[in-house]
């Protein structure tokens, strides 16, 4: 084109509309496929990295407490369960004793009436 310098553009096998597409396509494909080996992120780049570093640390911190807080949970409802069941194990014992105690009295108060 003139604005990049030159002082005549003949389009020899095509017309300039199809010519100016074909040099748009070919140029869009070269940059998405050339490697570039030495590229280095700008400083914009790093601010935003930085940030997004930040968020993403603050977000693993706020599922990290989620998750200790679901399993404090559970470790309390399971130790309220397991003493429930220690409570309801000393009662039971404790019944058991007594209606073996009341069974024994009652034998030995039929021994002594027998005898």
């Amino acid at each position: 084109e003139k604005d990049e310098g030159f002082d005549e553009i003949s389009f020899d096998w095509a017309k300039e509309g199809a010519c100016q597409s074909f040099m748009k396509e070919w140029k869009q494909q070269l940059k998405t496929t050339t490697r570039v080996e030495d590229i280095k992120p700008g400083e914009w780049f790093n601010g935003r990295f930085r940030e997004w570093q930040k968020t993403l640390q603050s977000w693993h911190a706020k599922a990290n407490g989620y998750k200790a807080l679901i399993a404090k949970k559970a470790a309390e409802k399971q130790a309220r369960e397991a003493k429930r069941a220690a409570l309801a194990a000393a009662k039971e014992a404790k019944e058991k004793a007594e209606a073996e105690k009341k069974a024994a009295a009652a034998a030995a108060a039929a021994a002594a009436a027998a005898a």
